[in-house]
C-alpha cells in the first residue's frame, strides 16, 4: 500500500540546495526578492570609464594591457577594478566577468 502525500509550502518559503524549504518572515522574503531582482536586472551604477575597463577585462585583457589600451598605469587599473568589484559585490576578476556577462553589463 502506498500513499501520495502532497506538502504545500507557504509562498514565503525559499528552497535551499537540498530542495528543502526554509520559511522566512514576510519582510525578509520581500527584501530577498527585491535584491535578487535588482541583481538580475543589472542595476549597477558603473561610470562609462568603468564599463570600458570591464569590457576590456571581459575580453581577456590583463591589468597591463588594459592600462596600455586606456592610457593609464596598471596601478590605476587596479584602483578602478576595486571600485567595480565593490559596486558589483564581487571579490575577484573572474566573479566580475561572470556577473558582467550574466547581467549584460557588457556585450
Amino acid at each position: 500500500m502506498s500513499f501520495n502525500i502532497e506538502i504545500r509550502l507557504p509562498h514565503n518559503t525559499v528552497k535551499d540546495r537540498n530542495n528543502s524549504g526554509i520559511a522566512l518572515d514576510p519582510l525578509a522574503h520581500r527584501t530577498l526578492l527585491s535584491e535578487t531582482r535588482l541583481c538580475e536586472q543589472g542595476s549597477y551604477t558603473l561610470t562609462p570609464h568603468q564599463v570600458r575597463l570591464l569590457k576590456l577585462i571581459v575580453n581577456g585583457h590583463s591589468y597591463k594591457t588594459a592600462a596600455a589600451a586606456l592610457g593609464v598605469t596598471p596601478h590605476t587599473i587596479s584602483f578602478h577594478l576595486r571600485s567595480i568589484y565593490e559596486k558589483l559585490q564581487v571579490h575577484t576578476k573572474s566573479e566580475a566577468v561572470s556577473k558582467a556577462l550574466r547581467s549584460r553589463l557588457v556585450e
